[in-house]
């Protein structure tokens, strides 16, 4: 059976999806293999995500001997289809969760007034993320600064221990920072998708997008029509459905991957 070949969303390193990895495992007991974090290493973001997919290729060609499923949440579904797009020699088929594909004005004004204009520093989400606070003294400070943020608030306990734990490294001077530093983070939230794309025939595609998508309800039905070979799937919860329900998004993912 295929590997799984995993993409996780901006801020949130790969094993911040643990649990959910475990409760993929109960019903498909193979391998999950993941890049750690994109962005940090030789792959450098510009003025775009591209380079996201060169290392996610990269990634698969040297660590997997046969095509996989590729499932990817938020950022990393984009990541994931761009790379079956160029690349469906790799891939069985594509899972993507809630990828932020927003309607085609947005698009338009951040791609007009984003970096390096004004739409990149006054964009709310890539504001937050300049101005999170990204050094801690202990996880256990991390875990009471975290719990009554919004943005948790609905995580599953599980999900959320393994984001304390597995989104911080130590630096040399004994502090806790996060993986993913924030600069990266706001650059990142601070560009979009400027178009989705096609993937060939051989692979199919499963867009799981939220009950409450960062993507505006009215949407789906032009996204539906536009993408007829695309199988949409509607799930309970936020964009962060992985990490607040990770049974019932496992149970889909199995369902989808046995089909």
């Amino acid at each position: 059976m295929p590997a799984i070949q995993f993409s996780h969303a901006n801020g949130f390193p790969a094993k911040t999806y643990s649990y959910l990895f475990e409760k993929i495992k109960e019903g498909y007991n193979h391998s999950i293999k993941y890049v750690p974090a994109f962005g940090i290493g030789k792959y450098k973001i510009r003025r775009n995500w591209y380079p996201l997919v060169d290392e996610l290729i990269e990634y698969i060609e040297q660590n997997h001997h046969e095509p996989v499923i590729g499932i990817g949440h938020s950022l990393g579904s984009f990541i994931t289809f761009w790379a079956a797009e160029r690349r469906p020699d790799l891939f069985t088929k594509v899972i993507m969760m809630d990828p932020p594909f927003l309607p085609a004005h947005t698009r338009l004004l951040i791609r007009t007034l984003g970096p390096p204009g004004i739409f990149g520093k006054f964009f709310p989400i890539t504001r937050q993320a300049y101005k999170r606070k990204d050094t801690f003294q202990s996880k256990e400070e991390a875990f009471n600064y975290w719990k009554p943020k919004k943005l948790f608030r609905n995580f599953h306990p599980s999900c959320f221990e393994d984001y304390v734990n597995h989104t911080l490294q130590e630096t040399e001077t004994g502090e806790l920072s996060l993986i993913i530093p924030k600069k990266l983070e706001a650059r990142l939230f601070s560009l979009t998708a400027w178009r989705l794309g096609k993937v060939q025939d051989g692979v199919p595609v499963h867009w799981l997008y939220a009950e409450r998508s960062v993507v505006p309800p009215e949407q789906f039905d032009k996204y539906k029509a536009a993408f007829p070979k695309i199988n949409f799937i509607e799930m309970k919860g936020g964009h962060m459905f992985p990490l607040e329900f990770p049974q019932e998004t496992a149970n889909k993912i199995n369902e989808l991957i046995n089909l």
